[in-house]
């Protein structure tokens, strides 16, 4: 009988160590892994606005620029996040130029970069405009 405990007591816990394992690899996978996307910077400037913590308090001496992006990926397929640019010296982006990032399901993991418009793949320049 103790056999029999300790055998279904043994497939539980591997049962929530997995569960535990997918959730965490999912929520890794949805957030931090990406993949390379362009998009063009809006050619009005987003007014720069003092930055706000996760508990809406202000943070002194960091600001912010809120943007909205369109972003295309090398397969074609359209990806709008919004993103913050924030910094204490922090300088908006150049209107009208052509950003490079590599964006996940939830944010962008790497970037935003201003590329010139010569390195941006023909299909995704066409779909930029």
């Amino acid at each position: 009988m103790k056999k029999f405990i300790f055998g279904i007591l043994g497939i539980v816990v591997l049962l929530i160590g997995f569960l535990i394992f997918k959730n965490g690899n999912d929520y890794y996978q949805n957030r931090y892994t990406g993949e390379i996307a362009y998009a063009k910077v809006p050619n009005k400037i987003p007014v720069k606005e003092k930055a706000k913590d996760s508990k809406n308090k202000v943070v002194e001496g960091i600001y912010t620029y809120k943007y909205n992006f369109r972003f295309v990926t090398k397969n074609g397929k359209v990806i709008n996040m919004e993103h913050y640019l924030s910094g204490e010296d922090v300088k908006p982006l150049t209107p009208g130029s052509i950003i490079k990032a590599e964006v996940g399901k939830q944010l962008i993991v790497k970037g935003p970069n201003e590329v010139n418009k010569s390195d941006v793949p023909k299909n995704i320049v066409d779909k930029l405009n």
